[in-house]
């Protein structure tokens, strides 16, 4: 998922500044940039591994697979117990104004109290809504 705007400059240097007096006066804004361009080693425009959950789909295990920030795009996230490749976990959380984040699993799990960890499970039970 790409980083919001705020972001997008943090130590970059590579960005061109585009002057536009009447949408400038109109947004209310001092200036455009260009956004930054390059590859993964050159600060190209800034991402996060979202959701930082997955689920095997071979044994079901629920894993938090990003805990340190791996932006690497060649790092393919696999099962920690049968090396499957996993998939994300489809249910986040968003408030109105458009944050979005993970779904807190333990949190919900433990009904708020802490348990000190432990193994989760995600097992899907999708039903198909009217005739096929």
């Amino acid at each position: 998922m790409l980083a919001g705007t705020d972001h997008w400059f943090d130590g970059h240097r590579k960005f061109k500044r585009i002057g536009e007096p009447r949408l400038q006066a109109a947004l209310k804004v001092s200036e455009f940039r260009t956004p930054p361009a390059g590859s993964y080693n050159d600060l190209d425009v800034p991402y996060v591994r979202f959701p930082r959950w997955r689920v095997c789909p071979h044994c079901n295990l629920l894993s938090n697979q990003f805990p340190e920030d791996r932006t690497n795009p060649e790092f393919a996230p696999r099962c920690p117990a049968c090396k499957v490749a996993t998939y994300p976990a489809r249910i986040v959380v968003a408030c109105s104004k458009g944050h979005i984040d993970d779904f807190p699993w333990y949190r919900w799990v433990h009904r708020g109290q802490s348990c000190g960890g432990g193994t989760l499970f995600f097992q899907g039970r999708g039903k198909i809504c009217g005739p096929r």
